[in-house]
């Protein structure tokens, strides 16, 4: 019996969250590609809880939960967004097929759009955006 109680003990402390990121009152940054046909878009939620939500759909996005950051991890790149400056980046030229980094922080959402690498006006969005990919990879 004690066996059974201390192999469902550690679960125990394990909990799915009960919001997503449209339900999420704190800071966020959503990156991920879309268009084409279909003008279907995956993407990825970084919340600065460090909660890991991927997303994808066409207008509406269906979250599910996909593990989580480091609380340290998760403040760096937040604390990345501003120190590169990515918040004064203004550049939405969507092509058939994007990319995309949005940043939302109370109620102010900032959002870079871009087709081609090559047409970014500085090259520290695709490199934070490579970051954030190759970070929330949830193991």
């Amino acid at each position: 019996m004690w066996s059974i109680l201390l192999a469902v003990l550690p679960f125990a402390q394990c909990k799915t969250p009960t919001y997503t990121p449209r339900t999420y009152d704190g800071s966020s940054v959503t990156f991920g590609s879309g268009g084409g046909i279909t003008g279907h878009i995956n993407c990825t939620t970084l919340l600065d809880n460090g909660h890991v939500f991927k997303g994808s759909g066409l207008t509406e996005l269906e979250f599910e939960a996909d593990g989580r950051l480091s609380q340290a991890n998760a403040e760096q790149l937040f604390a990345n967004y501003q120190i590169l400056g990515l918040s004064r980046i203004t550049f939405n030229e969507p092509g058939n097929t994007y990319q995309f980094i949005e940043h939302k922080e109370g109620d102010e959402t900032h959002r870079i759009t871009w087709s081609n690498k090559s047409d970014l006006p500085d090259p520290k969005v695709y490199t934070y955006y490579q970051i954030l990919k190759n970070k929330t990879q949830v193991k």
